[in-house]
């Protein structure tokens, strides 16, 4: 098997710039990286009803993709973006660290970047 995804024991702070911020997850109380992963990863999504209120309460700056169905001229929009996985970065804007999403937790990571957008 070979295992193609960046981990942090391999990462450079001048990889950093080949990164690009997704998203936003904010105003929750417990500040975790761990409610940040399950958040991302559709954790709280309601099966019953199809929405997943705390992705829409939490998370924000995200783009959004439009599809058209050719056969139904259905317009349908999601997220432009994917789950929380192995390699990506989160950045705790309050204590100025990042993360990286390893194969089991996060690792703190040091970037190059006079400006973080």
């Amino acid at each position: 098997m070979l295992e193609w995804k960046l981990h942090s024991k391999r990462f450079l702070p001048e990889m950093f710039e080949h990164y690009t911020k997704v998203c936003e997850v904010a105003g929750f109380e417990d500040r975790n990286l761990e409610t940040v992963f399950k958040i991302l990863n559709g954790y709280y999504f309601d099966e019953e009803t199809g929405k997943d209120e705390t992705f829409d309460t939490f998370v924000s700056g995200f783009k959004m993709r439009t599809f058209l169905n050719k056969k139904t001229k259905e317009v349908t929009q999601v997220r432009d973006m994917h789950s929380l996985s192995v390699g990506d970065i989160v950045e705790d804007t309050v204590t100025g660290t990042f993360h990286m999403v390893d194969g089991m937790g996060f690792s703190q990571i040091e970037v190059n970047s006079l400006e973080v957008a």
